[in-house]
C-alpha cells in the first residue's frame, strides 16, 4: 500500500512508521522537520507545515491508498488536508478524551464533548477533547463516514516525550521514593505504543471504518507504582498523599493524576477487530530498562518532583 501519514517523526508516528515499514508499506512522511528520520527503503521524507497550502502541494499530486493523520489538533487542519489530498482512506489518531461524561462506563457511541460558545479558543488541556471531537467531524465530513477514527487511552512506550511514565519510574529508581494516594486512588488505561502501531496498520490495511476506543485494562495508579518499585528492585519510603492537598503542596500536575476523572473506556470492539495487547508488567519493564539506559534524565516536571521530595524531608 501507498500510505500517507501526517506528523509520524516523534513518539507514536515514529513506532508507527516502523511498523508500516516492516509490513512492506511504501510510507509517505509529512512533517515539519523539527524531528529527523532515517532513510530506509521505503520511506519518503517530505517536509512541510500542515497548516500551509503551499506546503501540502507536495502531497498532492499523489494519489495514496491510506492517509494516516496523527497531529491534528483543530478542525481546520482536517479540513485543509481533505481539500488537498488524494485518498481511498483516512484514518485520524483522536483521543479517548472526546467523551464528555467523565464518570461511566464509556463506548464508542457516548455523547462527545462540545467547545463552549464564544472568541476563538486556544489550544489547552482543558478544551483538548473539545478540539479532537471537532477533528472527527470535520474527518466525517470531509472524508465520509467510512473513515477511521483510532481514540486511544494513555499511550506509553520508548520515546516518550511527555515524560509522564519517566516521572514516576524515576522518582522510585533514582530517588527511591514513591507516594501513596490516601483518598482517590486514580485509575488509569495504559496502552503500548507498539501495540497501538500494529493495530493501527491492521486497521488501515483492512479499511476498517467507524471509531473505535483502543486502551490497556484499568488499573489503579498505585498498582502501577507497584510493578515498578518491584521491577526496580530499589526498597522505595512511601507517604500518602489526599487529592485535596495536591494544589497546596504544588502537586496538581502530577502526571496521571485527574480528580474527578472516573471515566473508564469500553474496548469490547477493538477485541472483536483484533487488538491484542502486551501485559502491562512486560511493558513497564521494557520500559524501564531503556530509561535506566538513558539514566532516566528528565527535562519536564521539575518543579513537581522537588515538591514531592520535600514531601519526605
Amino acid at each position: 500500500m501507498k500510505i500517507l501519514i501526517i506528523g509520524g517523526t516523534r513518539f507514536q508516528g515514529r513506532h508507527l512508521v516502523n511498523e508500516l515499514l516492516g509490513a512492506g508499506h511504501s510510507v509517505t512522511v509529512f512533517h515539519r522537520g523539527s524531528h529527523g528520520i532515517a532513510p530506509r527503503t521505503g520511506l519518503i521524507d517530505i517536509v512541510g507545515d500542515r497548516n500551509s497550502p503551499a506546503d501540502l502541494c507536495q502531497v498532492s499530486g499523489n494519489s495514496f491508498d491510506a492517509c494516516i493523520d496523527t497531529c491534528a489538533y483543530f478542525p481546520e487542519q482536517v479540513s485543509l488536508l481533505g481539500e488537498t489530498i488524494i485518498t481511498k482512506h483516512y484514518c485520524l489518531i483522536s483521543s479517548v478524551y472526546v467523551y464528555s461524561d467523565r464518570d461511566a462506563l464509556l463506548r464508542e457511541d457516548a455523547q462527545l464533548c462540545r467547545l463552549p460558545n464564544g472568541p476563538e479558543l486556544g489550544l489547552t488541556s482543558e478544551n483538548y477533547g473539545g478540539f479532537k471531537a471537532l477533528c472527527e467531524a470535520e474527518a466525517s465530513a470531509r472524508f465520509g463516514a467510512g473513515c477511521l477514527i483510532l481514540r486511544p487511552s494513555i499511550i506509553i512506550g520508548t520515546g516518550d516525550h511527555t515524560e509522564r511514565l519517566l516521572f514516576w519510574m524515576r522518582l522510585v529508581s533514582v530517588h527511591g521514593k514513591r507516594l501513596n494516594f490516601a483518598e482517590n486512588d486514580p485509575v488509569v488505561q495504559l496502552v503500548d505504543v507498539r501495540d497501538l502501531a500494529h493495530f493501527t496498520a491492521k486497521c488501515v490495511e483492512s479499511a476498517r471504518q467507524g471509531a473505535v476506543n483502543v486502551c490497556g485494562e484499568p488499573v489503579h495508579l498505585s498498582t502501577v507504582l507497584a510493578v515498578i518499585a518491584e521491577i526496580s528492585g530499589i526498597p522505595c519510603k512511601g507517604t500518602s498523599v489526599g487529592d485535596s492537598d495536591l494544589p497546596a503542596l504544588g502537586l496538581d500536575n502530577l502526571p496521571y493524576f485527574e480528580p474527578g476523572h472516573l471515566a473508564r473506556y469500553d474496548t469490547t470492539l477493538s477485541r472483536v477487530w483484533g487488538f491484542e495487547r502486551r501485559r502491562l508488567e512486560d511493558s513497564l519493564a521494557e520500559i524501564h530498562a531503556h530509561l535506566q539506559q538513558l539514566g532516566f534524565s528528565m527535562r519536564g516536571f521539575q518543579a513537581e518532583e522537588a515538591a514531592v521530595l520535600r514531601l519526605f524531608e
